[in-house]
């Protein structure tokens, strides 16, 4: 589903004729970038590489990152997450690094011990939706758990006019996300592809009069 498909099921649900296209656009943003907070599913998760070469500074954490998974050097155990106070005890010295922590106020992860110049290091990781930047855009929700997006703009919409089915918007977007971390969990034992399915039709819900 593409965005401008969104904006119109929520238009639809809504039902108000001052639900502009800019607002229903920016309670979808305010829903991925919710969503973004709260749900970890295998469609983001990501993977960054980086050779070290000559001095060492550290991996460069990427812009779009949410939540580490594991960091490692290729063809090595992932390393252990520790303290920043802690990683300043240990010791200078090369080789393969088994501890990492996040450096206070860069945007840096430390690995010790570091790691030898031409080591391919590996980050993967939880990343941000992709942006629906045009209303022909998708992401790697839209096509899964369309309704979950529709919903929480729902919420949103309910909040800044008031409505009195706020309640009902916010249940079904909770349980979706209920529904789609419950696939992940299964799909990370079973394999398969997540998606969600509508638990309401759209014409469910009357207009306000």
């Amino acid at each position: 589903m593409i965005k401008s498909e969104l904006r119109s099921h929520i238009k639809d649900v809504l039902n108000r004729s001052d639900l502009t296209d800019a607002l229903a656009n920016t309670f979808i943003e305010h829903t991925i970038s919710r969503i973004q907070r709260l749900l970890r599913i295998p469609s983001m998760e990501k993977t960054a590489t980086q050779t070290v070469a000559g001095g060492y500074y550290g991996f460069v954490i990427p812009n779009d990152f949410l939540e580490t998974i594991s960091i490692r050097s290729q063809g090595n155990s992932a390393c252990t997450k520790i303290e920043y106070s802690d990683f300043l005890a240990l010791s200078n010295v090369t080789g393969t690094p088994t501890k990492f922590t996040r450096e206070p106020a860069t945007n840096r992860f430390l690995l010790h011990p570091i790691p030898n110049s031409g080591a391919v290091l590996e980050l993967k990781y939880y990343g941000e939706l992709t942006a629906l930047t045009s209303d022909s855009s998708t992401n790697e929700l839209t096509e899964i758990a369309e309704d979950l997006i529709v919903y929480g703009a729902l919420s949103y919409a309910a909040d800044y006019f008031i409505d009195e089915r706020k309640t009902l918007f916010e249940s079904s977007f909770q349980n979706y996300l209920t529904e789609l971390k419950s696939q992940s969990i299964d799909e990370a034992f079973a394999g398969g592809n997540l998606s969600i399915s509508g638990a309401y039709q759209y014409t469910d819900y009357q207009p306000n009069e």
